[in-house]
């Protein structure tokens, strides 16, 4: 390996000279290999660090203090594949780019940029995005989407592109992104979404996941936080971008949400690796496990996650706050998991209810009910025919785990206790779609005997970011 010298300090003096503008956000060439140089930094110092030797271990070696400015001056040395003009940044600039998010990752792998041309695919399973007018109705029309794609300069270079591989212009980072247009056969209606729809989704992203640096899938707004859910659950040891996103308006209309909503996508999925399943909506880029639905008619604010920062904002430029996203920390292969339970039930309570409604949905063959509790995880502790049918539920091996009726918050252990007593298991701050899925997946993945407790412990262990860590540490040191 060749040694990389790599110069540390403030350096602002020198960022005018260097190419990079005073806020040390906007640089006139991306940075490629960059997991070759990383640099430990210091405001006041200015020293010289040969890394070839560091550069062999797959465990970080420096956490910036981005709060102290901290700034970077990457300089490589003999890498005949980069230039070796040298780079300044700064805490700006690291919220795009952080060294230390580099590893566990082997050297020369960039888990935050992806260095030169990308490749990225994009699944057309359902939704408005693609709907085309046909006797006065919208219909979904194989072939017409990247029809109508190849019309827009911003989404494809002509010059460039050939009849299946579409072409982006050159980004603000100075790369393009090559990408193809897969539509499922048939394209689906997302009210119409199942379980089949997700394995299919997860089966063909798994398929060609060495094919690509990223993924992209145009879904219905409807069931989109459903099947989003599914996939960042199916995809175990994921390492590669998988965003979900669609729109209100069909593409084709002059005015729409569909155009903004896939350039973001493609520009976020061709130029960082963020290895999660993500909603990429009106701007936002949001962990798709803890995202809901929250309008039907304004475009920027279709989705949120009450409970959760966004990942990423798109505007004048793409800004990915590094430190909410999850990181890989094993580097085995990506494992499909295709095997859900269907019988799985949501129960709300609300005043008044009976419990022959109660018992209704917890009968058999049902083997998993999400419960929609009051507030922070309530019920009429009064109800002791409704916690008797909960206890007889739970004894049998159904799987019952609360969540608020609350968009925002989560169910405290003071006031779920009458639940848990009767084996009701909290669901701390999980959506009520992410709660319903995680049951399907783990009673589909917990067999054998011990499958129920298996799965109620999970349930309240953070597996892909889905609930808030520290809450859930609180009820299951409560429940011991």
């Amino acid at each position: 390996m060749s040694s990389a010298r790599l110069t540390v300090g403030a350096a602002s003096d020198e960022r005018e000279e260097m190419g990079t503008s005073s806020s040390g956000s906007r640089m006139s060439r991306p940075i490629t290999n960059i997991a070759k140089y990383v640099a430990m930094a210091s405001k006041d110092k200015r020293n010289t660090f040969d890394l070839s030797d560091h550069l062999e271990s797959e465990q970080s070696i420096y956490t910036p203090d981005h709060s102290k400015g901290e700034n970077i001056c990457i300089i490589p040395s003999s890498d005949p594949t980069v230039s070796n003009d040298p780079v300044i940044l700064d805490a700006a600039f690291m919220k795009h780019q952080h060294p230390a998010d580099l590893f566990p990752f082997k050297p020369g792998e960039n888990k935050n940029f992806i260095a030169g041309d990308s490749k990225v695919l994009i699944l057309y399973a359902s939704g408005s995005m693609g709907l085309f007018k046909d006797d006065g109705q919208y219909r979904p029309t194989r072939g017409n989407l990247q029809k109508v794609i190849r019309t827009l300069p911003m989404l494809c270079d002509p010059e460039v592109s050939d009849g299946v591989v579409l072409v982006t212009p050159p980004s603000y980072y100075g790369k393009r992104v090559k990408y193809e247009i897969k539509e499922l056969d048939p394209i689906i209606d997302s009210a119409s979404t199942d379980m089949h729809d997700w394995v299919k989704l997860a089966t063909q992203v798994h398929d060609e996941y060495d094919n690509y640096d990223g993924f992209i899938i145009l879904h219905g707004t409807d069931t989109m936080t459903y099947t989003a859910t599914a996939l960042s659950f199916m995809l175990e040891h994921l390492g590669k971008t998988v965003i979900f996103t669609g729109s209100l308006v069909p593409l084709c209309e002059p005015r729409n949400d569909a155009l903004a909503n896939l350039l973001d996508s493609i520009t976020i999925a061709g130029h960082f690796v963020i290895p999660e399943v993500c909603i990429c909506y009106g701007g936002k880029l949001m962990r798709g496990c803890r995202a809901i639905k929250v309008s039907t008619t304004d475009f920027t604010s279709v989705f949120n996650t009450p409970n959760c920062p966004i990942l990423g904002t798109a505007s004048l430029c793409i800004d990915i706050d590094w430190r909410c996203i999850r990181s890989p920390h094993t580097m085995q292969r990506l494992k499909l998991h295709t095997t859900l339970c269907p019988d799985v039930a949501v129960l709300h309570l609300f005043p008044g209810i009976t419990v022959s409604a109660v018992k209704a949905v917890l009968q058999a063959p049902v083997r998993g009910v999400v419960l929609r509790t009051f507030g922070t995880g309530t019920a009429p502790a009064v109800r002791h025919d409704i916690l008797q049918a909960l206890k007889n539920a739970t004894s049998r091996g159904v799987v019952v785990i609360s969540v608020s009726q609350c968009l925002e918050g989560t169910v405290s252990l003071e006031t779920g206790r009458a639940l848990m007593r009767v084996g009701v298991v909290p669901g701390v701050d999980m959506t009520l779609e992410c709660a319903l899925v995680k049951l399907s997946f783990l009673l589909g993945v917990c067999k054998g005997e011990g499958a129920q407790e298996i799965a109620s412990k999970l349930l309240t262990q953070d597996l892909r970011g889905e609930l808030t860590v520290s809450v859930a540490e609180r009820f299951n040191a409560g429940s011991n």
